[in-house]
């Protein structure tokens, strides 16, 4: 079904969108990377190492499977049926994936008293070094 984009005068073939493709690439490509996302503690757990571990491994391999699948990597057929949804579809499971590695950071450093924000500052650092931040 078409239906005019809401942010131009393009059709809109994207059924589950009210924006064009070409609206959303560039809202996309002008995303404000100054942002930082905070997670939250899981509160209602008693993470291990190993348990952490095994989350870490399964969710990094959602997502991996996800992008093979939406790149057709595999050459099998996927059934997204458009490019929004597979882009929500992949920031799911990017924060699922990076849920799981801040619980594995601070399942180690609460276990073996490591400063997690001294870590977290010479992180930085290295970023800066490396010239990925001001």
């Amino acid at each position: 079904m078409k239906k005019d984009c809401s942010n131009c005068t393009r059709q809109n073939n994207e059924a589950s969108s009210s924006v064009c493709l070409p609206c959303m690439s560039g809202a996309i490509d002008n995303w404000k990377w100054d942002r930082s996302i905070y997670f939250q503690r899981l509160n209602c757990l008693t993470p291990t190492f190993e348990s952490c571990r095994d989350k870490v491994y399964e969710e990094i391999g959602e997502l991996m499977q996800l992008l093979g699948k939406g790149q057709r990597a595999s050459g099998e057929q996927t059934n997204e049926t458009n490019y929004q949804d597979w882009i929500y579809r992949v920031i799911e499971e990017a924060l699922d994936s990076a849920q799981s590695i801040v619980t594995l950071i601070n399942t180690l450093a609460e276990k073996n008293n490591i400063d997690i924000f001294g870590e977290a500052e010479r992180h930085e650092a290295k970023l800066k070094k490396k010239g990925y931040l001001k």
